[in-house]
């Protein structure tokens, strides 16, 4: 295993997917959902990479974080910032999703990876592109899989403010 693939390992899990993860669908919900246009999707992505944390750059090249960012701008309501947006209310992802343990949706974001197409948890890859170093540093411990979040535990939440540090 080489050292991007460990790095990447110990953030994200095991390099190989296990079955659960396989069977990911698309998730369209029954919360209403307005798309960006084009140049909406552009203009999000252009201010998030501005707060990005350089610890990325040890396991993703910036094309890859371009594409993921560009896709969560899509799976995102119009007017809901999953980085930036209110503590007071959930950013519903609209994207993937794969079932959990518990037989619960969760956030999924699939994408290009060194080692081929893989699957991540949305707030576990939102926390490890923005969390500062203290937050990042509570949570990296944490088993491998999508983090609990404060608002009821709905797991298609994506908002950063929603992560549970615990």
């Amino acid at each position: 295993m080489s050292v991007i693939e460990s790095l990447y390992s110990l953030i994200f899990g095991p390099v190989h997917q296990d079955t659960r993860k396989k069977s990911t669908f698309h998730w369209t919900g029954n919360t209403e959902f307005e798309s960006r246009s084009d140049e909406e999707v552009l203009a999000d992505v252009n201010v998030w990479v501005k707060y990005l944390h350089p610890r990325y750059e040890d396991v993703l090249s910036a094309q890859q974080v371009e594409s993921a960012l560009i896709q969560i701008a899509q799976d995102v309501s119009r007017g809901q910032d999953p980085m930036f947006g209110s503590a007071d209310s959930c950013v519903l992802w609209h994207g993937d999703v794969t079932m959990s343990d518990r037989n619960e949706l969760q956030a999924a974001i699939c994408f290009d990876h060194l080692v081929g197409e893989n699957l991540a948890f949305t707030n576990r890859l939102l926390v490890f592109l923005f969390a500062n170093d203290e937050c990042y540093e509570q949570i990296r411990e944490l088993p491998k899989d999508a983090f609990s979040m404060k608002c009821g535990g709905n797991q298609l939440c994506i908002n950063l403010q929603h992560v549970c540090l615990c």
